[in-house]
């Protein structure tokens, strides 16, 4: 009898796990490469990657700074809602969404069983002269992802790839843009 009122008290502390609040994580990569005006008659090629993106963070005096192992992490609640960016290293969590960083979904959404396809905008901005506005088409992958103490959620973007270009400026000159930016290595977790 006590065995069974131990299963049910497990039992149930499952149950409460799995119903937490929930948040799935996505590591985003951006790989950028194009022209920056650096003269009347003169281009020079630029790339823009997470690094430089952090880099150009960090050059802000905000007083956060980020470090050479940071990941950039696009989060999302259990329903699919995308919540931001952070950065994340060692111990070390960095909100960057809103002025910093955003994407935004065309509205446009094409899905089937385990993908959705729309268009993409992506947007950066350090705030000293360094920005991009840049949109593409997307393949998201979606799927169910189970997590540690949270269980598992259904129909969440798992992942995803987008061709993009578009404008900005580095440096505070007139620049124009091309690449991708993936995302991977979903991971469900109990949110904060």
């Amino acid at each position: 009898m006590i065995s069974s009122f131990m299963a049910l008290g497990m039992l149930a502390a499952n149950q409460k796990d799995t119903n937490a609040s929930r948040v799935v994580g996505l590591s985003v990569n951006f790989a950028l490469s194009g022209f920056k005006q650096t003269g009347d008659t003169t281009a020079a090629p630029v790339r823009i990657s997470n690094k430089d993106m952090f880099n150009a963070l960090n050059s802000t005096g905000n007083g956060s700074t980020i470090g050479r192992s940071a990941r950039l992490v696009l989060l999302q609640d259990q329903d699919g809602h995308i919540l931001g960016f952070q950065t994340r290293e060692r111990g070390t969590t960095n909100d960057i969404s809103g002025d910093n960083i955003s994407v935004r979904s065309s509205g446009n959404t094409v899905r089937n069983k385990n993908a959705e396809y729309t268009i993409l905008t992506f947007r950066f901005n350090d705030g000293n002269g360094n920005d991009f506005s840049v949109s593409g088409f997307a393949t998201i992958r979606r799927g169910k992802i189970t997590g540690h103490g949270v269980g598992t959620i259904s129909d969440i973007r798992l992942g995803a790839a987008v061709q993009v270009a578009g404008t900005g400026d580095v440096g505070g000159e007139s620049a124009v843009f091309r690449g991708t930016v993936s995302a991977s290595g979903a991971r469900a977790e109990a949110s904060e």
